[in-house]
């Protein structure tokens, strides 16, 4: 007896979710790298090993990329030989700067590397713990709850995870204690005066100013054996334009207008950035009301039926820490360095010196050119105004003021169809034709069930009778026979 249809459909469906089940849930065979074996881990491997500084091996080294200014840390596989020589696992992932550059050197290329780098550091023992700490609290900020004194013993032995920064060992993350508002915590050196062109900045009310809200500054007692002293800033927790920020050519025209404008702010107030990038450009997600004002969350039925009002992005400048300040237009002078992440600049040099004002409209040529003309469809209309800013001549580049009208005079032209339009990036589906897909997949789903439940429903039953079927029987003999 053969099984019915419905019966071998439901052992299929079961041996898929059987199958499917075992894929989530056993795990794969181990892709450590090859020189890490499989072991379990013993019961003292979270246990502190108390060393004196002096003798704390090298952890990481801080190898820099030299196309642009990005430095990221890597931990020695085996420390160092005896014939000083390191061996380190770079892996290669799709945005990491480092990371592929690396990958494109050869045998014998030279790399560019320091360390150890010591950051947060205060004195021995627990003493930042002891003074720092508390200084923040009583500011009104807390730090993440995995670098709480009260939890481990000291700082430096803490874990590292994703309440702190990786890649950025200065930062740390936080809260603001009485609005729960995430907050990034910054380690600066006073001698850099980052902290001071950064408040200056910031206390300004213009409605160009897109420098990031300056929340607090806190400065920890002097410090007499430590070569820099240091102050800490207090900022709002963004986020920054590696996360996805664009869906149609009016977000990139309001992302574009707004870089010029935070460009056009601070030089008319005499400051150069001088690290224009997508990296030092943050965005917030959260609704638009007031810093100062604490948002409550919607319960369930007000998320459903309030209607929400259009959210306007603005975006915010950060990291001060190569910017130059003068007092008055007559004071500006010229710099040397090579400086910001854009590194194939044909004025910077180490040697000659050259206009730091300029340089930051180059920046947001490079920056636009390299991470939005070259990703996005749909922004080809920006391309003869970048080409203008990324003039190897500086006197030959547009000033801020001149580059933000030309912008304006350019955009103004588009249409309300094209501001409207999606962009997306090279490689990807449109987003037409990517629904069109999904529903003609939903179609054919849903008409393969109808037609397998239906089939014996669709059979027709034709009755007959034997007077037509002897005729049938007579016209099919005198075919045969002619």
């Amino acid at each position: 007896m053969p099984f019915p249809r419905r019966r071998v459909l439901t052992v299929c469906a079961g041996a898929f979710g059987i199958a499917a089940a075992a894929y989530l849930t056993v795990p794969d065979k181990s892709r450590h790298a090859p020189t890490v074996d499989d072991a379990e881990l013993s019961p003292s491997h979270f246990t502190h090993l108390k060393v004196p500084p002096f003798a704390t091996p090298i952890w990481s080294v801080y190898i820099k990329d030299d196309d642009i200014q990005v430095e990221r840390a890597y931990t020695p596989l085996r420390g160092i030989d005896d014939e000083g020589r390191m061996e380190f696992w770079v892996k290669r992932y799709p945005r990491g700067e480092v990371g592929r550059w690396l990958h494109s050197k050869h045998v014998g290329d030279t790399v560019e590397f320091r360390g150890p780098l010591t950051t947060w550091a205060w004195k021995d023992g627990a003493n930042w713990d002891e003074i720092v700490m508390p200084l923040i609290e009583s500011k009104g900020y807390k730090i993440a709850d995995d670098l709480n004194p009260d939890r481990v013993d000291a700082f430096k032995e803490r874990p590292k995870g994703p309440v702190e920064e990786p890649l950025y060992p200065h930062l740390l993350v936080g809260t603001r204690m009485w609005d729960k508002r995430p907050v990034m915590l910054k380690l600066s050196r006073t001698d850099l005066w980052e902290a001071t062109i950064f408040e200056h900045l910031a206390s300004i009310p213009d409605p160009d100013n897109h420098t990031i809200p300056f929340y607090d500054l806190i400065t920890p007692p002097e410090e007499p054996t430590s070569e820099y002293q240091w102050c800490i800033i207090i900022t709002p927790r963004l986020t920054d334009c590696r996360d996805s920020h664009l869906r149609t050519v009016r977000d990139l025209v309001d992302f574009v207008t707004q870089v010029v404008e935070g460009v056009c702010f601070m030089h008319r107030y005499n400051v150069a950035h001088t690290d224009v990038a997508r990296t030092n450009i943050v965005w917030d997600e959260r609704p638009n009301v007031p810093d100062h004002v604490r948002v409550e969350p919607d319960s369930l039925l007000s998320r459903w039926f309030k209607k929400k009002p259009p959210v306007v992005r603005k975006y915010w400048f950060i990291d001060f820490g190569l910017a130059c300040s003068f007092s008055s237009y007559e004071s500006r002078g010229l710099v040397k360095g090579l400086c910001g992440q854009h590194r194939n600049i044909p004025e910077l040099s180490e040697e000659v010196a050259y206009d730091p004002f300029p340089l930051d409209i180059r920046q947001i040529g490079e920056m636009l050119n390299r991470d939005y003309l070259a990703l996005y469809k749909g922004a080809q209309f920006l391309v003869p105004w970048v080409a203008k800013l990324r003039h190897d001549d500086p006197t030959q580049r547009p000033t801020a003021t001149q580059a933000l009208a030309e912008l304006q005079h350019l955009t103004s032209s588009l249409s309300e169809e094209k501001l409207s339009s999606r962009i997306y990036k090279h490689g990807d589906w449109p987003y037409l034709a990517r629904n069109t897909a999904f529903v003609l997949l939903v179609w054919f789903i849903l008409n393969g069930f109808f037609f397998y439940y239906q089939w014996d429903r669709l059979r027709m039953t034709v009755t007959i009778d034997s007077e037509t079927l002897a005729a049938l029987d007579n016209a099919t003999n005198r075919v045969i026979e002619e």
